[in-house]
């Protein structure tokens, strides 16, 4: 059975967020735990119902890394799973989208408004959700998509000789 976008999350799914490499890599510090900065969640001027994810059963990391603006050398993708996210207090609403990658889903608690009302409480939220991400959840990182193509090349050439 096919699992349809707009079916409720369950708390065994994971869900992928883009995180954009920043200058001086403040953002993501992978000599650091937890790795990421609260800012990694924070919320722009798009996100009124919420800050974006998307679900892993229905696009891959490398996906999501491809569709960033500057490229996939240009950020990380995190993984989290459901069952923190709401353990943490959170709730992921699916939100598919034609304009969007399959399996996008919103975190509703993070929005825009609610930074512009209350920055100090936006902060809270946004590091609740960083502290759940460990160095394992970084599924995707700046430069591994063409590690990626050459290990397929590797093997197509070998397979074929």
């Amino acid at each position: 059975m096919t699992k349809d976008q707009s079916h409720p999350l369950s708390p065994d799914e994971y869900i992928l967020r883009r995180v954009p490499v920043s200058p001086g890599n403040k953002l993501v510090n992978l000599d650091l735990s937890p790795p990421l900065n609260r800012v990694a969640f924070r919320p722009n001027e798009k996100d009124i119902l919420g800050i974006s994810v998307f679900r892993e059963l229905f696009v891959t990391p490398l996906r999501i890394a491809k569709k960033a603006r500057k490229g996939p050398n240009s950020c990380y993708v995190v993984r989290l799973r459901v069952s923190d996210v709401r353990a943490a207090g959170f709730n992921a609403i699916p939100d598919p989208q034609a304009d969007q990658l399959p399996g996008h889903t919103l975190i509703p608690e993070i929005n825009f408004t609610s930074l512009q009302n209350d920055k100090e409480q936006s902060k809270v939220l946004q590091l609740k959700l960083a502290n759940l991400v460990t160095l394992n959840d970084i599924v995707f990182k700046p430069g591994q998509h063409k590690f990626l193509a050459r290990f397929v090349l590797f093997f197509r050439k070998l397979i074929l000789s």
